[in-house]
């Protein structure tokens, strides 16, 4: 099953790479959590929320087995590093 956060960022033409590079975390680190090998802390779902302009939430990166992946429509910008921070 393909995860919210996978399906926005390939709508996205993003790699998993440059997404973890943005968020400062560790692009093995980002799969994981994309794939469900690992769960996201809530600070760190909270950036990639942020990141995506929250067009992929919290509760779907924390919890992605309960939304179903055509639900989820690409909207919203792309954030960069230094928005981030503010």
């Amino acid at each position: 099953m393909i995860t919210p956060l996978r399906a926005h960022r390939e709508s996205l033409k993003l790699t998993s790479r440059q997404v973890a590079i943005a968020l400062d975390i560790t692009p093995s680190h980002y799969r994981r959590i994309e794939i469900r090998e690992t769960k996201a802390s809530p600070a760190v779902a909270n950036k990639i929320a942020k990141y995506f302009g929250n067009a992929v939430t919290r509760d779907q990166i924390l919890f992605p087995e309960d939304y179903h992946v055509a639900l989820i429509k690409p909207v919203g910008r792309v954030r960069r590093q230094e928005e981030l921070a503010a």
